[in-house]
């Protein structure tokens, strides 16, 4: 499970938008479909991590306008644990 999250993040950020000021954003479903299967499955996997917390506390935080740091801050967690 945690090879394809990353292989399913990976292919994701192709779907950004590029937003007035040259960052990037998710719009649609694809980014909250991926990032509620990462934080199940550190909830699963990791319960007790740093990692873990950290993931859930940015997500909890997140809007359009900083999704796609939570995104590169989710994959750099699951990456970590591979």
């Amino acid at each position: 499970m945690l090879e394809q999250l990353i292989e399913e993040g990976i292919r994701l950020e192709s779907k950004t938008t590029r937003n007035q000021f040259g960052g990037n954003y998710f719009k649609g479903v694809e980014f909250e479909e991926w990032i509620a299967k990462v934080i199940r499955f550190l909830e699963e996997d990791e319960k007790d991590s740093a990692v873990t917390k950290r993931v859930i506390d940015r997500f909890m935080n997140m809007n359009q306008n900083n999704n796609f740091e939570v995104y590169q801050m989710a994959l750099g967690a699951l990456k970590s644990l591979s």
